[in-house]
């Protein structure tokens, strides 16, 4: 018995809209790590920056964690 499965024809705007903001978030976290010389501090004050905004992106994705940045950004 074979099965198939079906391609996705419709993605709903709001999973794009989340998938835009991760991708915006990781390149603004990159961008500020890059300017750090201790890079876990630079994740823990990015968070903490992020989680205390009242921004676009906090709006879309609300609170984050250290680990979902590392996570989204190995995807």
């Amino acid at each position: 018995m074979e099965t198939q499965v079906e391609a996705v024809k419709y993605t709903p705007e709001k999973a794009k809209q989340n998938a835009l903001a991760k991708l915006d978030l990781i390149r603004k976290w990159q961008e500020f790590r890059r300017k750090a010389v201790n890079k876990l501090q630079a994740d823990y004050d990015f968070v903490k920056l992020h989680n205390s905004s009242d921004s676009y992106l906090f709006n879309v994705l609300g609170k984050i964690s250290r680990g979902s940045l590392h996570r989204w950004k190995a995807v």
